[in-house]
């Protein structure tokens, strides 16, 4: 989960681990509103993956994100940004991108 990078098999993971996509004959049965493509861009569309924040921690489970800034150091090295998504209960989890921390950290709280 950690080393998958943002793309349709992430967001196949989501939709069915995470959303609770259902499957019949190895297709997925459409339980969203369509207005995404199949499967759903969670892993690189914010609005796809604050659906995925609702699902999760509404009613249930605490949630944080945030972006950890950019850090230079005397010797001219820079750390790269990163964003940071925590579901209670579950490891936190950093990566580039806000939603892909999200798909990532929902994964994992998924499996808790």
């Amino acid at each position: 989960i950690l080393a998958e990078p943002a793309g349709k098999r992430l967001n196949a993971w989501v939709a069915e681990h995470v959303m609770g996509q259902a499957w019949q004959g190895g297709n997925p049965i459409p339980n969203y509103d369509g207005r995404w493509p199949w499967p759903p861009p969670y892993s690189t569309n914010l609005e796809a993956a604050w659906e995925v924040v609702e699902k999760v921690a509404v009613g249930h489970r605490d949630f944080s994100v945030y972006h950890e800034a950019e850090t230079r150091y005397g010797n001219g090295t820079v750390e790269a940004h990163l964003w940071r998504a925590y579901f209670a209960g579950a490891p936190d989890v950093t990566a580039d991108t806000a939603m892909l921390a999200i798909c990532r950290a929902a994964l994992l709280a998924s499996v808790q």
